[in-house]
């Protein structure tokens, strides 16, 4: 009678799979505890470069852009608009230099084509011009709607005058007062962009009253 090798029986294979799998399980514990501390810094030093972009601050590297936000922005909660859309914290920045209050910067949040899109909107002291934006988190399309976090894009927003043309602030051509152009092949994306900052802009120049 032959000898049956364990290899041949029911348990060792299931034995051995269930081993395996608690190895790997614990290995990549293991190596996001070993990570957090780290990818949670990255995340804050891209968080405080994209808030300095939208509001035209320059910096020279992450070391620079920290030391900047933690001496110069201030972070305070929004309470005078609805932020349950808000996927980000709800604050507000403000930027001062020597004491005085030199711009504002806003979180906003819209629909895209294909998920959320999360930006910064920055605005002049007296809230008459946009500073600039740029854009945290999105699911659109690489190559067409994705082209929303490209340069070209997002310096069109750079001291565009903040006063309403046919209720809005900004809008594409053929419309009559255009002043932004939309990316080629992604009509909605582009779509998506006006119409979210153009909404949220109104709320935060409605209910914003700055501070001192």
């Amino acid at each position: 009678m032959a000898k049956v090798s364990r290899n041949d029986t029911l348990w060792y294979p299931t034995v051995f799979m269930i081993i395996l799998a608690f190895v790997m399980t614990l290995i990549l514990a293991l190596l996001d505890y070993g990570t957090k501390d780290k990818i949670e810094l990255q995340q804050k030093a891209i968080f405080e470069q994209k808030l300095l972009y939208a509001m035209n601050i320059d910096f020279a590297n992450a070391e620079e852009a920290e030391k900047i936000f933690d001496e110069k922005v201030e972070v305070l909660p929004i309470d005078f608009m609805d932020t349950s859309g808000l996927l980000i914290e709800p604050n507000y920045y403000v930027y001062r230099e020597n004491g005085e209050v030199q711009s504002y910067a806003f979180p906003v949040s819209g629909k895209g084509l294909w998920g959320t899109i999360d930006a910064f909107v920055a605005m002049d002291k007296d809230m008459e011009h946009m500073i600039g934006m740029d854009i945290l988190s999105h699911s659109e399309t690489p190559g067409l709607g994705g082209r929303i976090e490209e340069g070209w894009f997002k310096e069109q927003f750079r001291g565009l005058s903040l006063a309403l043309q046919d209720g809005r602030y900004f809008s594409y051509p053929p419309e009559a007062g255009s002043n932004i152009e939309a990316i080629t092949g992604a009509t909605l994306t582009s779509g998506s962009m006006r119409d979210l900052l153009n909404e949220n802009v109104i709320k935060i120049k409605e209910n914003f009253k700055g501070v001192k």
